[in-house]
């Protein structure tokens, strides 16, 4: 049995895997400076219509979660990301991201995908 709390690096790690970090120091840079940002007031509650998009997601908690790529969503997701990037930039978009990732699920991969070609964003 795994213990929740376990990472993923833990676990291969326990299984004598060696990962291989591909990212790039500006990313791994963007990606720190993203998870020690305060976040602008002004794009708490923009933050907080995504983690809302997520928890109201029909679909939540199934293979076919996509809170952020329906119809009724994508234009309001990418809406969205283009005011935080307008805010702060990649560095803010990355933290939204890391904000509805902490939510669980999958919905981040398709908030990833829903901001594709937003600044420099790639999904």
């Amino acid at each position: 049995m795994t213990d929740r709390n376990q990472t993923v690096d833990d676990m291969l790690k326990a299984l004598g895997c060696v990962t291989i970090d591909l990212r790039t120091p500006e990313d791994i840079e963007e990606e720190r400076q993203a998870r020690d940002m305060t976040i602008p007031a002004v794009a708490v509650p923009l933050i907080a219509e995504l983690i809302t998009m997520v928890e109201n997601d029909p679909k939540r908690g199934t293979e076919y979660e996509g809170a952020f790529l329906d119809k009724k969503t994508q234009p309001r997701t990418v809406e969205v990301g283009r005011m935080l990037h307008s805010i702060g930039g990649h560095v803010l978009m990355l933290r939204a991201h890391n904000e509805v990732a902490a939510k669980g699920g999958f919905s981040y991969r398709s908030l990833e995908m829903a901001w594709d070609g937003i600044g420099d964003w790639l999904g």
